[in-house]
């Protein structure tokens, strides 16, 4: 396994851990009381909305017609990236950097994107609706993703 991949690997790890640890505080604080025991009904519960993904990012200041750019930086694919994204950020286009040895950017991904994360870098979370492109994306690709994002938020 190469470093980065080990690197990539760990970061993931913590995540996961984090996701737990975000769970297990909700589960003691009593966002879920009763809802171990068998036949209690927990009335709190709703379904998750569309807006959900928005929602949670905007609590952590990330507007909903941004582009979260989770990245490393001993990514080799993220050093590149981050030239495309700060050519599209001169376009207009909106991105919210989230570095993957940050606790906060960590936590973001965990609470808002953890059913999204495929755990490649660098990864884009559409703020609005939680769609996720990963990996080495052209700048093509990575505009029409951020044009998607910002259209979203607005329709």
């Amino acid at each position: 396994m190469s470093v980065e991949s080990k690197k990539v690997f760990y970061g993931v790890g913590v995540v996961v851990v984090v996701l737990l640890l975000v769970v297990s505080v909700f589960l003691l604080v009593g966002g879920m009381r009763g809802a171990l025991q068998v036949g209690v009904e927990t009335p709190e519960f709703k379904p998750v909305e569309l807006n959900s993904f928005a929602k949670c990012a905007g609590r952590k200041n990330v507007s909903a017609d941004s582009a979260v750019f989770y990245f490393s930086d001993d990514c080799d694919a993220c050093v590149g990236a981050k030239l495309v994204v700060r050519k599209l950020e001169g376009e207009g286009f909106k991105f919210f950097w989230a570095d993957s040895s940050r606790v906060e950017s960590k936590l973001l991904v965990a609470s808002c994107f953890y059913d999204s994360v495929t755990g490649t870098l660098p990864e884009f979370f559409c703020a609005g609706t939680g769609k996720v492109k990963s990996g080495e994306l052209s700048e093509g690709e990575l505009r029409a993703f951020a044009q998607a994002c910002r259209q979203n938020a607005t329709a």
